[in-house]
């Protein structure tokens, strides 16, 4: 009897330690959920600090997988190289590693220039590592665009377009251009 009392007892702590164990995540996960937002603008704010790259914007929603941006604008902003109204990202994860899989963004105005034989889009030249010698190919994400604008400066006059359409930049893209 004394030995049966003894294992219940083991048992016992064993699933009072388990409890603890449980209870302490989901309030560290708690704190963390309640906490993202902030923690997503400092990460941002870091990269875009790095990279040297002038913005504004406004964080509105941040999920575990899409977050919304609204207001954004990159470089000078007084006369920005690009601007949205609102910008959707979603995540997926590869891994524990989070990539960028699709942008949905709406009242985009970019501006872009080719003069001298130099393609440039301002601010968004950051983005890009200045060191690789890799020919330039689109990223393999979903784009859906509305009412976009793109502004292209080159030695032989300016173009202006706005796209709407959505799909896979590799392979896929379909919409509509308008001069």
């Amino acid at each position: 009897m004394d030995e049966t009392d003894g294992e219940e007892e083991v048992r016992r702590g064993w699933w009072r330690w388990l409890g603890i164990g449980i209870a302490l995540l989901v309030l560290i996960l708690i704190a963390l959920w309640t906490q993202r937002a902030p923690i997503v603008e400092n990460f941002v704010s870091r990269e875009l600090n790095r990279r040297g790259v002038q913005a504004s914007y406004a964080l509105t929603e941040v999920g575990l997988r899409t977050q919304r941006i609204e207001k954004l604008v990159l470089g000078d902003p007084d006369d920005p190289d690009l601007t949205a109204d609102w910008v959707e990202l979603d995540l997926a994860f590869a891994g524990v590693t989070p990539q960028l899989a699709a942008v949905r963004a709406g009242g985009v105005r970019l501006r872009a220039g080719y003069r001298d034989g130099a393609l440039s889009l301002g601010e968004l030249d950051k983005f890009s590592d200045p060191a690789s010698t890799d020919p330039f190919t689109l990223p393999d994400i979903a784009l859906a665009l509305q009412d976009a604008r793109l502004r292209f400066e080159t030695d032989a006059g300016d173009i202006g377009m706005r796209i709407d359409g959505s799909g896979t930049l590799r392979a896929g893209f379909r919409g509509k251009l308008a001069p």
